[in-house]
């Protein structure tokens, strides 16, 4: 742990700047700045980009909408979230999103540590039919089943 707090400023990266699968990501705190508590990163997704649905074995995650609109599925329930929405996504249960903007920046929680060493691991990838399986097989590493593609209804 740091020992303190911290700034991060408007525009910076406290972690360093990325992609995650194909989109700009901002890590704005890591598990090392908060002895494993929790993670958190700003993304840009693009108009159409779509997570496939998944479950997360070890974390929560939570999302804040910053701008654009989202298609949210979570277990049984599905939303629209926009500017100020907060979903919340508990560990154990099928989630996914689906941009329906021209793009949607979020901040993304995940409680405890851990998805900051996913996201530097799957950097590079475009998801596709090609990266499908290697997605699927780093995912699984970070106690992440990838279920399929995002459920259009």
């Amino acid at each position: 742990m740091t020992g303190g707090g911290f700034l991060v400023a408007p525009g910076r990266s406290r972690g360093g700047e990325r992609r995650f699968l194909g989109a700009p990501l901002r890590m704005l705190v890591e598990g090392g700045d908060t002895e494993g508590a929790f993670a958190a990163v700003e993304v840009v997704h693009e108009r159409d980009f779509s997570s496939p649905l998944h479950v997360h074995r070890n974390d929560d995650e939570a999302l804040y909408v910053l701008d654009g609109e989202l298609s949210v599925v979570c277990g049984k329930e599905r939303w629209t979230a926009g500017p100020g929405a907060f979903v919340h996504l508990p560990r154990a249960v099928p989630h996914g999103l689906k941009v329906v903007s021209g793009s949607a920046r979020l901040l993304a929680f995940c409680v405890p540590a851990g998805f900051e060493h996913f996201t530097q691991d799957v950097a590079d990838l475009r998801l596709g039919e090609e990266t499908a399986r290697q997605l699927a097989g780093i995912a699984a590493r970070y106690g992440i089943d990838i279920l399929g593609p995002f459920p259009e209804r």
